[in-house]
């Protein structure tokens, strides 16, 4: 099983205990949100996050990267490795770094061995019991994107790419865009009138460029379709040209 196939099984058990899994989130695997009333007798809130870093073995790796994942300005409420299996040894270890495990225990029923075998119901994906309130919390995309968590080169929906898409889908539905559209959006035209000829001149609005679809491969909005369909622009990042 890779890590995929690990994450796969995970996202879908998630899913079914009432978490929303946004995956490949600032260099996370996943990250669980809880949309839920609160569940006191959990210690876990409306709008909490836990972040999830997955690996096919339970290693050091694995505790170290959680721990170093949510050192930086935005944090998650809780964090966890998840790991097909994880002795109580290494359990322990995350226990005391106030690192949550997760296994195949979570994502299906399983099996007790011995002289005869018994079936034991999945247990439910539930925070770990260390908490952390951070100033700011992770920074999430505006929909859950239609991608892989846990691939080698994973693709994902950042910061940059929903404004691309913002900008995309202004440029569909009105046929051009100008400068004040990406100033609106916060974004540079310097890599997409540029060596990426993404945009070109196509006449003037006022004083402004014009700028249509150009010749360059790639467009960010490339594989992102259903996503771009789905994310909604706002009126401060719509420029109205009367």
């Amino acid at each position: 099983m890779n890590e995929t196939q690990l994450c796969e099984k995970f996202i879908s058990a998630a899913d079914e205990d009432g978490w929303t899994v946004y995956p490949e989130v600032k260099k996370w695997d996943m990250v669980l949100v809880w949309e839920n009333d609160p569940l006191p007798a959990y210690d876990l809130q409306t709008g909490d996050q836990v972040a999830v870093e997955a690996k096919t073995r339970a290693n050091v790796k694995s505790i170290h990267q959680a721990i170093t994942r949510s050192r930086g300005a935005e944090r998650p409420n809780f964090r966890a490795v998840l790991a097909p299996r994880a002795s109580s040894e290494f359990q322990y270890v995350a226990g005391r770094l106030k690192v949550g495990v997760f296994t195949l225990q979570h994502c299906g029923p399983w099996q007790k061995g011995g002289k005869s075998s018994y079936e034991y119901p999945r247990k439910t994906v539930r925070p770990p019991q260390w908490r952390f309130d951070p100033s700011s919390q992770l920074w999430l995309p505006p929909v859950v994107p239609d991608i892989q968590a846990g691939a080698s080169s994973p693709r994902a929906l950042t910061p940059w790419r929903v404004a691309a898409l913002k900008l995309c889908k202004i440029l569909d539905q009105r046929g051009w865009v100008t400068s004040k559209d990406f100033k609106a959006l916060d974004l540079s035209m310097k890599i997409w009138k540029g060596r990426k000829n993404w945009l070109r001149h196509d006449g003037k609005v006022g004083r402004c460029y014009r700028y249509v679809k150009g010749s360059g491969k790639g467009f960010p909005s490339k594989g992102w379709e259903t996503e771009m369909e789905a994310i909604e622009i706002s009126d401060d990042e719509r420029y109205d040209y009367g």
